[in-house]
């Protein structure tokens, strides 16, 4: 609600079922504990019938890394260094370029899956090709809003004001060629709780209330 942006995908996360039938339990629980609990269970049956155990596990696993997954109704930010190699942009891809994502106004039905690259708005180019397809914002779990810089001040999600085309480029120009020397980098502690954290009882597998429309 903060940032303005979809809410869809990170919220039928948070609500989704999952039956462990498939690996001989009857059972449904939370997706996200879903995820994790399939995740070990396939890495422990391969483990075992390749005779990996004890410390060549652990160093398997990460050394303590867990198959855990959380469904917090929120979307992790990704670092900057390196982010020009990762459009398209958002949590769901709806914006082609940095060019855009730093607009008043988004292409409302970008081009995806051009392998294209477009190293003047810094992202996907927008060409479309026989293995490409249109995404339609309009559509739930695809709206493109949300991370705006803009003059209007009562637009959900508002950053900053209105970036001319001369600081955009400025700001890619610098996203380019950023490293992570170019940035303060300060260790907190994990925010608890997390958005839904408190609406969802784990322990009983309640789902929380994340309001999805109907289908």
């Amino acid at each position: 609600q903060t940032i303005g942006t979809d809410k869809y995908q990170a919220a039928a996360f948070a609500a989704g079922r999952v039956s462990l039938n498939a690996v001989g339990i009857n059972k449904t629980i939370p997706a996200a504990l879903g995820v994790g609990y399939m995740v070990s269970h396939i890495k422990g049956a391969a483990y075992a019938a390749n005779g990996i155990s004890g410390e060549k596990a652990a160093r398997y696993d990460g050394w303590g890394r867990t198959g855990e997954s959380t469904a917090p109704c929120g979307y992790k930010a990704r670092p900057l260094v390196g982010v020009w190699a990762t459009s398209p942009f958002l949590h769901n891809g709806s914006v082609p370029t940095v060019f855009d994502l730093l607009s008043e106004k988004r292409p409302s039905r970008p081009i995806q899956g051009n392998r294209e690259y477009d190293p003047v708005k810094l992202g996907t180019a927008q060409v479309a090709t026989a293995s490409t397809m249109v995404l339609d914002t309009s559509r739930l779990g695809n709206g493109n809003a949300g991370h705006w810089f803009t003059n209007d001040a009562s637009r959900p999600g508002r950053i900053g004001a209105a970036l001319s085309d001369a600081q955009k480029y400025d700001i890619i120009a610098y996203l380019k060629i950023a490293t992570y020397a170019d940035y303060p980098a300060t260790s907190v502690a994990k925010p608890y709780p997390l958005p839904c954290d408190r609406d969802f009882d784990w322990a009983n597998g309640q789902v929380p209330d994340v309001h999805l429309p109907p289908r």
